[in-house]
């Protein structure tokens, strides 16, 4: 399934390609860049704080009563 989406996405990225100006085309990519990039860092970060949520000895600590 996951092949299936870059295999579409590649190819609409493509056709992009084609029909715009390489220093257009430019400026979309980097914003793409970008995106991904706050989103792997969001991610990371909730995956760190749901760690520390979930640990006794961390001041993040939240017991099974306060989390709901």
């Amino acid at each position: 399934m996951t092949e299936e989406i870059k295999k579409m996405l590649w190819a609409s990225a493509d056709k992009l390609r084609a029909n715009m100006d390489p220093a257009e085309y430019k400026h979309i990519v980097l914003g793409l860049i970008f995106l991904k990039y706050i989103s792997d860092s969001f991610q990371t970060h909730r995956v760190q704080l749901t760690l520390r949520f979930q640990d006794s000895d961390d001041d993040y600590y939240l017991s099974k009563s306060l989390s709901r």
